[in-house]
């Protein structure tokens, strides 16, 4: 018999917002009026280039870059051209097939799934190295051939954030995939933070192996405060195997609306 974890802890969070007073508009000179318009090179195929993406400095950019992508080529054209100091929204218009690992290396990424899904091929994965991915919309990344995870990370130079949506679903062997295993904490001292909003669902790999909801792979063992992984389950999570399978220390929050049903729910 499958066994049911449900955890809920209450969060409160104070927010303190601020609004920064509006400076008084500056008259345009007739000659800054009739500029000559910025040439931009066309966007790759595939893809759809919003106005926002033409607008603001190179230096000092004052708007994210919005894309709308329809293959899976030009989502990874979308990620390797991203700006590491911009935030940049990928919007899917359509389901799409990935063939080649998709690496984030400190980047600020919005994924927005728009009610269309991600395919992986075998052995492929969303590596996030360093900055932060958001997914949100509604739709499911998955791998078409599950063995490792749609989603797979590392503690890097720099922190990495993952943040999953309420809506969005992830697919594979495992769902998060961790690896520490390999990690000098010397030289890559900064922690993986994952926030899991939404759905896990663990299934069985090409072998008929179970797998895991949320794997951390290696002890973590030559970390020190501040450099452990830093999870927070607040959606639900199924697997054949581990519903979590935390190797060696990390920091836990089960939130509101947890739930984990598995085989074994928890294995430390």
């Amino acid at each position: 018999m499958k066994k049911g974890l449900a955890l809920c802890l209450a969060l409160c969070l104070a927010l303190s917002l601020a609004t920064p007073a509006l400076a008084e508009p500056v008259p345009l000179a007739p000659a800054a009026l009739e500029a000559a318009p910025v040439e931009t090179a066309p966007a790759a195929e595939g893809t759809v280039e919003t106005p926002a993406m033409a607008g603001g400095s190179e230096d000092t950019p004052t708007t994210p870059a919005n894309v709308t992508v329809f293959t899976g080529d030009a989502l990874q054209t979308a990620i390797q051209n991203a700006e590491k100091d911009i935030k940049t929204v990928i919007t899917l218009g359509a389901s799409v097939d990935v063939s080649d690992s998709i690496t984030l290396e400190e980047k600020n990424i919005v994924l927005d799934l728009n009610g269309f899904d991600i395919s992986l091929e075998r052995n492929k994965s969303i590596c996030p190295t360093g900055g932060t991915l958001t997914v949100i919309g509604e739709g499911t990344i998955k791998e078409k051939y599950p063995y490792f995870a749609p989603i797979l990370t590392k503690p890097s130079t720099s922190p990495t954030k993952i943040l999953i949506g309420e809506n969005v679903k992830l697919c594979g062997w495992a769902g998060i995939f961790i690896d520490c295993a390999a990690t000098d904490y010397t030289t890559s001292p900064n922690p993986v933070t994952v926030v899991m909003n939404g759905t896990i669902e663990s299934v069985l790999d090409t072998t008929q192996a179970a797998g895991h909801g949320i794997y951390i792979n290696g002890n973590c063992k030559n970390a020190t405060e501040g450099q452990y992984p830093n999870i927070t389950v607040n959606g639900k999570i199924t697997s054949y195997g581990n519903g979590i399978y935390a190797a060696g220390y990390a920091e836990w929050t089960f939130g509101p609306g947890a739930y984990v049903e598995a085989e074994d729910a928890l294995s430390i």
